[in-house]
């Protein structure tokens, strides 16, 4: 892949389209909802080649099988400081403290921004004192040096984002989130089942 940044492999997909292999895990993945959504900012088109999970893709793309893959940042940046992957950009509308060095699709005028996240949920009928006893608990721990020094990185994630919102914030967000899923099934063409 002579891409070096996704300015050259959205130049290189336009000029030869579906030439470009992209590797992903299933229709209803994230990796297809970015190559969807992708296509579609961009007007290009890309090959889709579809794998069981994130793990075959980013090995086949190791292996030159295909030319990209999206993985998470924090799980690809040893096989990129190891010289068995190239890195383009990360998908979050921020830079990864995994790879500051990386832009963000944001920065390299692509409008996706999708970032994996992981949430803290409790039952619905759960008393609201202690919601907010729980998230403070969270927050405290998350605003660890120590905690997220030791399990962000040995996990691959980044302990930002929504984790550290109020749990007001957090059902926003998910408005949110789900709002732009929606979208991102309607652009990939997936069928509810």
């Amino acid at each position: 892949m002579p891409a070096r940044s996704v300015a050259e492999l959205l130049e290189l997909a336009k000029a030869k389209p579906g030439s470009v292999s992209w590797g992903s895990w299933g229709t209803s993945s994230s990796s297809n909802f970015y190559i969807e959504w992708l296509k579609n900012a961009a007007n290009i088109v890309f090959m889709n080649v579809p794998y069981k999970s994130a793990t075959q893709a980013v090995q086949a793309a190791v292996s030159g099988e295909i030319q990209v893959a999206i993985y998470a940042v924090g799980l690809g940046m040893p096989m990129v400081k190891a010289g068995k992957l190239r890195a383009l950009a990360v998908t979050s509308a921020q830079r990864s403290v995994f790879a500051p060095e990386l832009p963000s699709f944001k920065e390299s005028s692509i409008d996706v921004s999708i970032q994996a996240w992981w949430g803290w949920f409790a039952p619905a009928a759960t008393p609201k004192e202690i919601v907010q006893r729980l998230n403070g608990d969270i927050a405290r721990l998350y605003a660890d040096t120590a905690f997220r020094e030791k399990y962000g990185p040995g996990l691959g994630f980044e302990l930002i984002g929504p984790a550290l919102r109020s749990p007001e914030e957090f059902a926003a967000y998910l408005v949110t989130e789900r709002a732009m899923y929606a979208r991102l099934v309607k652009l990939a063409g997936v069928k509810p089942q």
